[in-house]
């Protein structure tokens, strides 16, 4: 027997908005309205690094080469590359230069700042060889940089992968040569910009939790998609919100 709540019965135009909403509301974190302080101080943002006051006695050299991994200077001349820009807010502590996105600023600001962060890489050719390139060196330093950028900033690695992963991933592991010559160095190159549309109205990115059905119909050479309720329905594109 199926659950109306997974499955619902049919509803009149008013009751499918009412239920869309509530589906919706359930993906987003209700705002506390008992706070009296909406404005408070934040341990993190407070956080002095301990290079900048407290003696190391070990070799930070070597433990970096642990936590790492691999390809150093392909990280150290990314974090470079920020520390030049001011669109990476760099500020010197200690004599030491540091990069952190600016989190006064508003969500518009912050996705207009992620987006120029992008074309600044761009530029630099920072993403070179991330879809075009050929052996595990090259997807070694994808990933090195990759990472880079998630320490800056979530956003900015999210925008990034959903582009490059997702989009550019999904054409360069199940297109062919004609795919691959038509859009993947557009890809690279940031002329062609890629979403990856997952997220259906019933989860957030529960991969495993999607509804919608393909069946590959051979002797029609086509693929069936079958949406078989509402809560299956593709309502927004993995990432998009960044």
């Amino acid at each position: 027997m199926e659950s109306s709540a997974t499955h619902p019965p049919s509803f009149s135009s008013i009751d499918r908005v009412n239920f869309r909403s509530r589906v919706l509301a359930g993906h987003f974190r209700t705002p506390r309205h008992d706070q009296t302080n909406l404005l408070e101080t934040s341990a993190c943002l407070n956080y002095s690094p301990p290079e900048l006051s407290e003696r190391i006695d070990f070799d930070t050299s070597e433990f970096r080469k642990l936590m790492d991994g691999h390809n150093l200077q392909d990280r150290d001349w990314l974090f470079g590359l920020m520390m030049q820009s001011n669109l990476y807010c760099p500020r010197e502590r200690g004599g030491r230069v540091f990069v952190s996105p600016d989190y006064n600023q508003t969500m518009e600001q912050q996705r207009e700042s992620t987006m120029k962060r992008i074309d600044y890489l761009r530029e630099k050719g920072v993403f070179e060889g991330w879809l075009t390139g050929k052996g595990p060196e090259s997807e070694l330093r994808k990933l090195a940089l990759l990472e880079v950028m998630s320490i800056y900033d979530h956003s900015l690695a999210i925008k990034v992968g959903v582009h490059f992963f997702l989009w550019g991933g999904a054409v360069q592991f199940f297109g062919t040569k004609p795919h691959h010559d038509k859009w993947l160095r557009d890809t690279e190159k940031y002329l062609l910009k890629g979403c990856f549309a997952m997220t259906e109205l019933g989860h957030g990115s529960n991969v495993r939790g999607i509804e919608t059905v393909a069946t590959y119909d051979s002797k029609a050479n086509e693929f069936v998609i079958n949406t078989p309720c509402e809560l299956a329905q593709k309502y927004w594109i993995g990432g998009a919100y960044r």
